[in-house]
């Protein structure tokens, strides 16, 4: 009843006999799972003819999950015997895959990425000396959050567990290939969400960014009169 009640008894070529789902694969995301929303607000205030306050303010937040596919267990996988085992039962020669269904896991996406990020301005404008020389002064900062988190299994953790739930402890070796008496029940038995959640760890990241600007700027387009036209300046810090 797993994956969507697609598991059956199967054959794959030059494989032999499994089960499992062909649906399986249909499982990653392609085009992920994403929610967003934004907001801006722009301001002015004249405090007097000389003198407007403004401000502005950009905010956004966003959330794509994604889904690279079922994980899977093989017992003593990374090693030089890449998973394979003597069933000390009948000393065949097997090696184990355990594949994730959604339904053990708990449907929740393993990849999910959250960002933050704004954009606020704070300034005040104006004139002085009979209007002559111009002003603004502002403050600017803009920030962006990045957090992740995915889920993935110790490979500790996973061990003991399947040690426990399916191989036992190995009860010796056959030409350098551990023997173990398995539990042939156990190993076709779907887990729980919380069976699962019990090897799995989290990989976190969290980065952040910003700039910030304190600017003032003083313009006089007719400092002087000149013969070919008036003299202007401007400075900015």
């Amino acid at each position: 009843d797993k994956f969507g009640r697609t598991t059956t008894y199967d054959f794959r070529p030059d494989r032999g006999n499994y089960c499992g789902s062909r649906a399986e694969p249909g499982y990653a995301t392609f085009l992920n799972d994403e929610t967003g929303t934004s907001a801006y607000v722009n301001a002015n205030f004249k405090i007097n003819d000389n003198a407007e306050l403004y401000g502005s303010l950009l905010y956004g937040r966003n959330e794509t999950k994604t889904d690279s596919g079922s994980l899977f267990w093989i017992p003593n996988l990374g090693t030089p015997i890449q998973g394979y085992i003597i069933d000390d039962s009948d000393k065949s020669f097997i090696q184990y895959q355990r594949i994730f269904s959604p339904e053990e896991t708990g449907g929740v996406n393993k990849y999910i990425t959250k960002s933050d990020f704004y954009n606020v301005a704070l300034g005040l404008r104006g004139s002085f000396g009979d209007s002559t020389w111009e002003y603004d002064a502002y403050y600017s900062r803009s920030q962006y959050d990045l957090k992740d988190q995915q889920k993935w299994p110790l490979a500790a953790d996973i061990e003991d567990f399947f040690l426990d739930h399916f191989m036992g402890p190995a009860v010796g070796s056959y030409y350098g290939y551990p023997t173990y008496l398995p539990d042939q029940a156990a190993f076709y038995q779907a887990l729980t969400p919380e069976e699962y959640a019990s090897f799995q760890g989290e990989i976190r990241t969290h980065s952040k960014t910003w700039t910030h600007n304190v600017n003032l700027m003083l313009t006089n387009t007719n400092l002087v009169d000149l013969p070919a036209g008036p003299l202007g300046v401007a400075a900015l810090v």
